[in-house]
């Protein structure tokens, strides 16, 4: 019998220590919550400000770091590929981030591998409302997990 599951790799390219765990955890539980069943492959990577910048204005044509990229590698969110894409995290940014938002940088670390998640399975917050009230739900529901 084929081994069913996901393989998330978790490439930190900062020099600040982060448990792995957490975002390996989160990003599973997004996508059970979405309906994902199979293997599936992704990759996340933990950035700087400066790299994450650069991949901003690069693919959005924004000069500014942000708190999340997610890049998919497959044309269509429901194709049946096994590998999803990558999601990068700012570091710094979400550490600043979660002060501001008064919560843990380890729950802000998994919001935003859910956030990614949800990006790279065709869901966008900013298309409509009922994507946005989705995005949130499946954030909590992570959270809560």
């Amino acid at each position: 019998m084929k081994k069913v599951g996901f393989f998330i790799d978790v490439n930190n390219l900062t020099r600040r220590r982060v448990n792995s765990e957490i975002i390996k955890k989160a990003a599973k539980a997004a996508l059970k919550l979405l309906g994902k069943t199979g293997n599936f492959e992704l990759s996340i990577v933990l950035a700087g400000s400066q790299r994450m910048q650069s991949l901003n204005l690069r693919f959005r044509g924004k000069d500014n770091p942000t708190d999340v990229l997610s890049f998919g590698f497959q044309e269509d969110p429901a194709d049946k590929g096994n590998v999803l894409g990558e999601v990068v995290i700012c570091l710094p940014y979400a550490e600043k981030q979660a002060i501001e938002l008064g919560i843990s940088f380890s729950e802000n670390l998994a919001t935003l591998t859910a956030h990614g998640v949800i990006h790279l399975c065709g869901i966008d917050h900013e298309r409509s409302d009922e994507e946005h009230k989705k995005t949130l739900e499946i954030q909590q529901k992570v959270l809560k997990g």
